[in-house]
This record gives C-alpha cells, sequence and structure tokens, in this order.
C-alpha cells in the first residue's frame, strides 16, 4: 500500500463561538468558513466526511507531506 495523506482542518474556537452567537447566524458564518476551506482545496484531496466544525481530507497513494513540501 502507498503512502496516503489525511487532513483533518477543523475551526479553533467553534464551541465558544456557537455557545456565544445567535444560533441562526453561527450556522451561516460556520457553512460560510466550512465552504472557504473547501474552496481552497488546492491539491486535489478528497473531501470524505464533514464533521460540525471539521472536515476530512485524503489523498490515497500518490501524494505525501514531507518537510512541508508535497512529494510525488
Amino acid at each position: 500500500m502507498g503512502k496516503s495523506l489525511l487532513f483533518i482542518p477543523d475551526i479553533s474556537g467553534f464551541t465558544n463561538f456557537v455557545q456565544t452567537t445567535e444560533a441562526e447566524h453561527s450556522q451561516h458564518v460556520i457553512a460560510e468558513l466550512l465552504e472557504v476551506l473547501i474552496a481552497s482545496n488546492t491539491q486535489e484531496l478528497k473531501l470524505a466526511e464533514i464533521e460540525g466544525d471539521a472536515l476530512f481530507f485524503l489523498k490515497k497513494n500518490r501524494f505525501y507531506l514531507k518537510k512541508n513540501c508535497w512529494l510525488r
């Protein structure tokens, strides 16, 4: 099996933001932030799952991250 990359970005301060912001407004803001993260996927990672404030991206066999550089 080749090397794979798992990437799980999440929104820092999500719980506090949701608890201290009007529900309708916080849902809209979080959705917008997640859309920006998804649109910023320049490495063609597969979006496997969205869970709350986290995205689960993966790329199998073709790329891996080493010393902050993408290698083939």
